[in-house]
């Protein structure tokens, strides 16, 4: 039998919690890892072209960052896990997410508080499940 989800959108057949409901009590946490990061793009998609070739080739091309190379291979890891960008000045942050050995790119709107909007630089952050039980 496959899991399906219910009227509600929120549980399967199984009981298991949905992917997207994962991302989000991940989301809720507090983040394992934050990081300042000298890459700035004017559109996610760049970002997402990068992760594209990355997770093809194993390289960066023209962007030699040894932060966004660790995430990259973090992002490539069987954990389940949250990777939330947010590119200096924009309204929405980029979340690549990695549930379930199922990848998401979402683009959502965020708000910068007084401090990221004085800083020059973009922002990453990793949300990982602590234990089994937010799930």
């Amino acid at each position: 039998m496959t899991d399906k989800i219910n009227d509600t959108g929120k549980i399967n057949d199984t009981g298991k919690i949905n992917d997207f409901d994962k991302i989000k009590k991940l989301l809720l946490t507090t983040p394992t890892y934050v990081n300042k990061l000298p890459f700035k793009v004017s559109n996610y998609n760049e970002a997402l072209v990068l992760w594209n070739n990355y997770k093809k080739t194993k390289t960066l091309l023209g962007v030699p960052n040894p932060t966004i190379k660790s995430v990259f291979d973090f992002h490539l890891s069987n954990k389940d896990h949250v990777i939330m960008f947010y590119s200096n000045k924009m309204n929405e942050c980029l979340l690549l997410c990695k549930i379930n050995n199922l990848y998401y790119n979402i683009i959502t709107p965020f708000e910068a508080d007084a401090i990221l909007e004085n800083c020059d630089n973009s922002i990453v952050a990793t949300y990982i499940k602590a234990d089994d039980s937010i799930f």
